[in-house]
């Protein structure tokens, strides 16, 4: 492809993402506090009842990075598969925006993660379409920089709408956006080969013992710790008397530090210690503020908590999908399909995440699991020298 054509199909494709990453992100900062009131209008109130649109909703994300790839496949081109992927993110939000009844929410959850699953994904099967890696790399970080800024864009108005009008309003707003990027992609052609591997390559990952443990030890404990952020931090803000523009406001700070401190962090880090104990420095120091937090519960000190965990994020994430990297070893599967299987478990994290704190009623639930995940992974590995920190 032609650097001018493809300059120009990927600022097309970047405002395609931002606004689905727009879209889909909207109801971030209040779907908590929405599925409780339903849930109170109906005389139904149980810490069951309230985490379940939200664990659905992670667990479709992953059912759709699992099913990409035969979507990808039968779609025959990329453009095919954005229709279909918002598609289902705009009834889902429809359902969503209609719902005044708590199953019809539930329903509507589930369809957009489904699509969300998809999209995310998705990101990542664009940047493949091009075979130079010059230009496959510096896809993935132009596109998914527009994804990021459409996900701030929905938390901030979503935020503000909130203090305005009705919630399931701002769910229909969505919609108007997607709409218009559907009828919008009517009139995209977007070029590339498809190339996307087979069921038989993920299983090939977990054969791997080494990286099953780190994926079950160490990878959902902390995705499932996430939900502290994306479900619990909403639920208090509302309890401590604050308005949806409070979330927003936060959610929009961890996400940008996020983002934006990683490059510092991750290379200050990565300079002193190896990946995996960068990793480990970052799972017990967001178990310790999660655990502070639940100690000291306050306004100010979750706000704390909040902007804190956007710093760690910012290169916690990317450290352990690197120690995640260096447990191939001998194994000769595709980064890949060890990708497909990172981000499926991660999404199975974010699932049980509600349940487990529903369940136990605490949230430092989530500080031992860290601290315990850890522990396993590298007592079940410290007598091994490939292994050590």
């Amino acid at each position: 492809m032609e650097k001018a054509e493809f300059l120009k199909q990927n600022a097309i494709v970047r405002i395609i993402l931002l606004f689905c990453f727009f879209s889909s992100s909207i109801g971030d900062a209040f779907n908590a506090v929405f599925i409780r009131h339903l849930l109170t209008q109906s005389g139904n109130l149980s810490d069951f009842y309230l985490s379940f649109p939200v664990t659905l909703s992670s667990g479709m994300m992953a059912a759709g990075v699992l099913a990409s790839g035969k979507i990808l496949k039968k779609s025959k081109d990329f453009t095919a598969y954005l229709r279909i992927s918002i598609s289902v993110v705009l009834l889902g939000n429809m359902l969503k925006g209609c719902a005044v009844y708590y199953w019809l929410l539930v329903l509507g959850f589930g369809i957009s993660g489904l699509g969300i699953g998809l999209l995310f994904i998705g990101i990542r099967y664009y940047a493949f379409l091009f075979q130079k890696e010059k230009q496959r790399m510096k896809t993935l970080v132009y596109v998914n920089s527009g994804a990021f800024v459409g996900q701030c864009l929905g938390i901030i108005l979503g935020g503000i709408l909130a203090g305005q009008v009705p919630y399931r309003y701002i769910y229909l707003f969505s919609v108007i956006f997607l709409c218009v990027i559907f009828f919008l992609l009517k009139h995209v052609q977007i070029q590339g080969q498809i190339t996307i591997g087979n069921y038989s390559d993920i299983i090939e990952v977990l054969k791997n013992k080494r990286a099953v443990l780190f994926l079950l030890c160490l990878l959902i404990p902390v995705y499932a710790s996430s939900v502290f952020i994306t479900y619990v931090f909403q639920l208090d803000v509302e309890d401590y008397g604050y308005s949806s523009n409070v979330t927003s406001v936060l959610m929009l700070a961890n996400a940008l530090l996020s983002a934006y401190a990683g490059p510092f962090f991750t290379d200050l880090m990565l300079s002193r210690m190896s990946a995996l104990k960068s990793t480990v420095i970052y799972i017990l120091l967001t178990a310790a503020m999660i655990l502070g937090y639940m100690v000291f519960p306050s306004m100010g000190v979750l706000a704390l908590v909040v902007i804190v965990c956007g710093i760690l994020d910012s290169f916690g994430l990317t450290v352990i999908m690197d120690a995640f990297s260096k447990t191939k070893g001998k194994y000769s599967y595709s980064d890949n399909s060890a990708l497909i299987i990172y981000i499926l478990l991660s999404r199975v994290g974010q699932t049980v995440g509600p349940v487990m704190v529903s369940a136990a009623g605490n949230i430092a639930i989530f500080s031992v699991l860290l601290v315990i995940g850890t522990v396993i992974y590298l007592m079940a590995n410290g007598g091994k020298k490939e292994y050590e920190l």
